[in-house]
């Protein structure tokens, strides 16, 4: 009997795609990073694409160009490059749309990076995929995004932000952050004052006859901001306006003997509570003054 050798052996079939197969005419070849050829139209790149580069010649699949992305992330973005519904999003997780929205701003496929960018809205609302969403938006500059996600972002330690986040944004990002522990460190300071019986810096007086009242309402609200600004789920501005917007203070509450407290509250307001953007505009205004 025979000993069989290594080339006796059948050679294994090259995995393809079931979507862009050989069978749908593409005269062009990729395969990704797990070993699946996709044949793929190179006119429809050319059209739809503007990160490969023009090709005036078949590439075989025998010699199929080698991308960095996977199976499932090269088979839902190849078909944005067809002129057909695009594919339903809806069921991706977060990393999976991630990874999806990444290859559509390398491969600059505009159609695939507005889908993304829809879909990844909803997932803001998760405290666990903000921070890789808020460094997707920095790194490809997507401001409707960074600017939605940074105030629900802001109460978090800089060493964990500043590491996943572009040098252009490491500044402004930190006045950001500065800006947020200022205020919380003063309405803080506020509620341990009212706590412990402190009539500094502010309390209910001028002949007030139901100066309680009025003290435990204000002391409430301070707490209550302190608590949203605190809170991971609340917008930073959100939490502010609550305290220093009128129209969402009784008018009893409005009154000469509450003056202290709206006087402390206008001082709070006075800040000027910048959103990120401001951040972002005023460093970009300095280092091109420079």
């Amino acid at each position: 009997m025979s000993k069989s050798t290594g080339t006796d052996s059948p050679s294994v079939a090259q995995a393809v795609s079931k979507i862009f197969n050989a069978e749908t005419g593409g005269d062009i070849a990729f395969k990704s990073s797990d070993n699946v050829v996709f044949y793929v139209h190179s006119k429809n790149l050319e059209f739809m694409s503007e990160g490969f580069p023009s090709m005036d010649h078949t590439i075989l699949p025998k010699n199929p160009i080698t991308l960095t992305e996977n199976l499932h992330t090269l088979e839902l973005l190849f078909q944005f490059t067809y002129h057909c519904m695009p594919p339903d999003l809806g069921d991706l997780d977060c990393e999976r749309l991630l990874e999806l929205a990444e290859a559509a701003d390398k491969y600059v496929i505009h159609y695939a990076r507005a889908h993304c960018r829809i879909h990844i809205r909803k997932f803001i609302h998760d405290p666990a995929k903000r921070l890789g969403i808020f460094a997707f938006a920095c790194k490809h500059d997507y401001e409707d995004l960074i600017y939605l996600v940074a105030p629900l972002l802001v109460h978090k330690p800089l060493s964990e932000v500043l590491y996943e986040v572009p040098i252009s944004m490491l500044v402004p990002w930190s006045l950001y952050h500065n800006q947020y522990l200022l205020s919380l460190l003063s309405v803080s300071l506020e509620c341990f004052r009212k706590a412990n019986g402190s009539n500094l810096p502010v309390q209910c007086g001028d002949g007030c006859t139901d100066a309680k009242t009025h003290d435990d309402y204000w002391a409430e609200r301070i707490e209550d901001c302190r608590k949203k600004i605190s809170d991971q789920s609340f917008p930073f501005t959100t939490a502010i306006n609550a305290l220093v917007d009128d129209y969402l203070v009784p008018e009893q509450y409005r009154q000469p003997c509450c003056n202290r407290f709206l006087s402390w509250r206008d001082q709070f307001k006075q800040r000027q509570q910048h959103d990120l953007k401001y951040f972002v505009e005023e460093h970009r205004r300095r280092m091109e003054g420079k």
